[in-house]
């Protein structure tokens, strides 16, 4: 069981092979719903700039360049197989030049400093080794007033038993509270901090935005190398 636990969690971390291309594609439409909560909280202009970081197999990036559809919507993962399973979903957005989906990681995101007016994480902030070092990697590419958005299906606002600890650890991710997620976005420079939770869905729905108050010079248009 621990062993079957562990390869969960790599697949559901980082997809690959057979089993992670299935997963891709079982994930792109189970989120659905969390993401168009999500949603609610990000106020999307036609001609923002957005990022989506973890993007797995490509379905919030259709959602997020049917809100931006005359700016640019960019996905960056650190599966290979998520990056090939999201550009063929999103192909044609991406021949229109109005989306890139690119191989990387949270904590070297690929793009200019002040390049998004949003970023946002679905389900991926628990996997993150280090979110202090990605929180403030989202900060530097965000434009002044951007926002970042992060979404979770699991949270310790569950009223019911909450994930053990050892079974976490087996497969590989962090469960947070909403106090702490509001540290972490504060710590990283963000103001404006706002926690919504739905504990009643799933194992606690959370959903935590951040505003980057601080003003930087200069922005411009997401590079958009493959």
């Amino acid at each position: 069981m621990k062993l079957l636990d562990s390869f969960i969690g790599r697949q559901i971390r980082r997809p690959s092979g057979v089993p992670g291309w299935l997963l891709g594609h079982l994930m792109a439409n189970e989120h659905k719903a969390l993401v168009d909560w999500m949603l609610e909280a990000v106020q999307i202009g036609r001609t923002d700039s957005v990022l989506d970081v973890g993007c797995g197999g490509g379905m919030t990036l259709k959602t997020l360049h049917s809100l931006a559809r005359d700016g640019f919507v960019a996905g960056v993962d650190y599966s290979p197989a998520m990056v090939k399973q999201a550009r063929q979903r999103n192909r044609r957005a991406i021949e229109n030049d109005g989306m890139a989906v690119l191989l990387g990681d949270v904590e070297a995101l690929p793009f200019g400093d002040a390049s998004f007016d949003v970023v946002c994480g679905v389900e991926t902030f628990y996997f993150w080794p280090d979110p202090g070092a990605g929180l403030r990697e989202i900060f530097r590419v965000l434009k002044p007033r951007g926002t970042v958005a992060l979404v979770m299906d699991i949270s310790k606002k569950s009223p019911d038993s909450p994930v053990p600890e050892d079974l976490a650890q087996r497969m590989g991710f962090h469960v947070y509270s909403g106090e702490e997620m509001k540290e972490l976005l504060t710590d990283a420079g963000f103001g404006d901090v706002t926690i919504k939770s739905r504990p009643d869905r799933a194992k606690g729905w959370l959903c935590a935005c951040g505003v980057k108050s601080a003003a930087v010079s200069g922005s411009q248009r997401p590079d958009r190398k493959a």
